[in-house]
């Protein structure tokens, strides 16, 4: 199999891109569309991020992804948990109509925890609510290397899959570290690895091309 069977692009729509380029004081020519991302990285798999629910005219615009991964919540600026449930479930009813989406991402889920957003009632109602009308899909939470202190074990049946990330650009040297304690504390779930090419937590610049290849290379080997 192919490495590119398990590569993903995070993909924004329109309104999500105005959103972060109002947050980020950024231009919104910088964002690339799903489409043109996942070219440049030779994928067709797609993490899509829209700020409200996921209307059909959306998802089948990724109709030529091999595998979509949607958002239902990020509990620091989005949805509160009412809202995040509600997403979940809509976009469960949605699948059976587009059955490339293979399941739905909880963004920032440890800074949630970790700024007490993030309740454990609120993570099973969404985990339910997701799979009521698809039981398949599975669950994804956003998890940073900086919150490895934070007791997760409460989560842990309501969330199917690790999307771990390193916040910090200095931190990204200890990505083995950080992969052999993941796979500590969550020894029956896959890990998904972000990979960042933008230093969001330090310098707010382009990652050094060092970073990038350590981070990548890296990648390829745990494939």
């Amino acid at each position: 199999m192919m490495a590119s069977d398990h590569t993903w692009v995070w993909g924004l729509s329109p309104e999500f891109v105005r959103l972060l380029s109002r947050r980020h004081n950024s231009l919104r020519s910088m964002f690339s569309t799903p489409k043109e991302l996942a070219e440049c990285f030779h994928t067709r798999n797609v993490v899509f991020f829209h700020p409200g629910d996921h209307e059909s005219g959306l998802l089948a615009d990724l109709s030529g992804f091999d595998k979509v991964v949607c958002n239902v919540g990020d509990p620091m600026t989005l949805d509160d948990a009412k809202g995040q449930t509600a997403k979940a479930e809509r976009l469960g009813v949605l699948s059976r109509d587009f059955p490339n989406i293979v399941g739905a991402i909880v963004d920032d889920f440890s800074s949630g925890i970790k700024t007490g957003r993030m309740s454990v009632d609120t993570m099973a109602g969404t985990y339910a609510a997701l799979k009521e009308a698809n039981p398949a899909l599975k669950l994804l939470a956003v998890i940073y290397t900086m919150h490895f202190d934070l007791d997760l074990t409460p989560y842990l049946p309501y969330f199917d899959v690790v999307n771990l990330w390193i916040w910090r650009s200095s931190d990204v040297p200890h990505l083995e570290e950080y992969m052999e304690t993941a796979r500590k504390l969550f020894p029956d779930k896959p890990i998904q690895l972000g990979l960042y090419l933008y230093d969001y937590g330090e310098t707010h610049e382009t990652l050094p091309m060092d970073l990038v290849k350590f981070e990548f290379e890296r990648a390829i080997g745990y494939l």
